[in-house]
């Protein structure tokens, strides 16, 4: 793992972006106004377009050919409304939600109150001399993995400040104003079990809610006040009006919170078997790693043919993201071309309209995927805002990749076929 400072200007910089791209995205603004015409694509490109997913509700607008959405949250996108897919399992800490003192260690005397909380009605009153602790168990301190604690704070008095501590070795503290914001301390594990500490320092108040730890990320999620949040993906049923395995193209925007963090593997799509997923698949997937810049996967994106045994396959990948800036908007597209007999396929990557890498090698067997779907693969999700989602039946050209990337309005509905 490459080490960093948790609380340099450009980490702390980079997860204050990470929290107004999970939190405040409803208040994002928009690259292009929410009523912009429908653009009309090419003749060729809408002839090659199996479906398009403009991402506007969550209903979506493919039922009819088989697509489910599940569990995710409409958001401000690149192009009107966007879906934000984030992972499962969320909050280690009992009571987050503040709406008792159940499961924290009072110090002093917090006072709980029964409105003005961030989301919903309770939170805590505190001070320096009355403030909350957690004890919370079973961290991976041997793997030294990461974790992300966060808290919604305000206080009405000048130049209070709150402090996040873990143990004694991991604090920051932090200004307050009077309006609820988010504060984030990431932190890799020193012990198995530890005590979360959130405390003002100063004569002032202040009033807490939405405590959340999150295990395996440096970045923050939206507030979820249960321990595990619903599924979120696309499932698409495989056919022939979905996806053409021998040669195709998948293109979407993505807002990912991940840039220049740490967790583990962001699933963006995968396509093969779900109940077997090591093998025979196509997937493309992120995985973030501070600034690294000298590996072949880490704080890259990497999309991957495997054939029937694991390991053995090829892979098109992206430059490393260290250029990439947190709370920007990127275009991503994925091609793919199957060739017969002895000769080698293809599979390709662009970013914003630029050709990133080529990729040749055998296939292995052709045959129709048990399962389609965007925002999870293998134990992974995306964690991430999609928008925008074309599924084509054909390698894209270099041309028609920077049309799209260049598009600034919806794709016209009747484009689909």
């Amino acid at each position: 793992m490459v080490a960093r400072s948790l609380f340099s200007s450009r980490n702390v910089g980079v997860n204050c972006l990470a929290c107004s791209i999970v939190v405040a995205l409803m208040a994002a603004p928009r690259s292009v106004a929410e009523n912009a015409a429908p653009a009309a694509p090419p003749p060729a490109l809408r002839d090659a377009l199996l479906w398009y997913e403009g991402c506007e509700t969550v209903a979506g607008a493919n039922a009819d050919k088989g697509v489910k959405i599940s569990g995710v949250t409409a958001v401000d996108g690149k192009i009107g409304k966007a879906l934000l897919f984030e992972r499962p399992y969320a909050n280690r800490v009992a009571n987050p939600d503040v709406a008792s003192l159940d499961g924290w260690i009072a110090v002093g005397a917090p006072q709980l109150c029964k409105d003005g909380g961030r989301f919903s009605p309770g939170c805590v009153r505190i001070t320096e001399a009355d403030y909350l602790r957690q004890v919370v168990t079973d961290l991976r301190a041997q793997q030294q993995d990461w974790y992300c604690l966060s808290v919604y704070a305000k206080s009405d008095a000048a130049g209070t400040k709150l402090e996040l501590r873990v143990d004694r070795e991991i604090a920051k503290e932090f200004p307050l104003t009077t309006e609820y914001a988010r504060l984030v301390l990431p932190f890799q594990a020193r012990h198995e079990n530890s005590t979360v500490t959130v405390r003002v320092v100063g004569p002032g108040a202040a009033v807490v809610d939405a405590v959340q730890l999150e295990e395996q990320r440096s970045f923050p999620s939206t507030f979820c006040p249960s321990p595990r949040r619903p599924t979120q993906r696309i499932d698409v049923a495989v056919s022939e009006r979905t996806l053409n395995v021998t040669e195709g193209s998948i293109a979407f925007w993505m807002l990912p919170p991940w840039i220049r963090e740490e967790g583990t593997s962001q699933a963006l799509f995968f396509w093969g078997d779900i109940d077997n997923p090591g093998v025979e698949h196509l997937a493309m997937a992120a995985y973030p790693h501070g600034m690294t810049t000298e590996h072949d996967w880490y704080n890259r994106i990497l999309l991957s043919r495997t054939r029937a045994r694991r390991h053995d396959g090829f892979n098109a990948k992206s430059f490393d993201l260290c250029n990439w800036e947190p709370g920007a908007w990127h275009h991503v597209v994925a091609t793919w071309t199957v060739a017969s007999g002895e000769a080698l396929s293809q599979i390709a990557v662009y970013f914003d309209g630029r050709l990133t890498q080529t990729k040749e090698g055998p296939w292995g067997e052709v045959k129709a995927p048990k399962s389609f779907i965007f925002g999870y693969w293998w134990g992974s999700y995306a964690d991430a805002v999609l928008d925008e989602i074309c599924v084509f039946r054909r390698a894209l050209s270099a041309e028609e990749v920077e049309w799209l990337a260049k598009l600034q309005a919806p794709l016209a509905p009747a484009a689909a076929r």
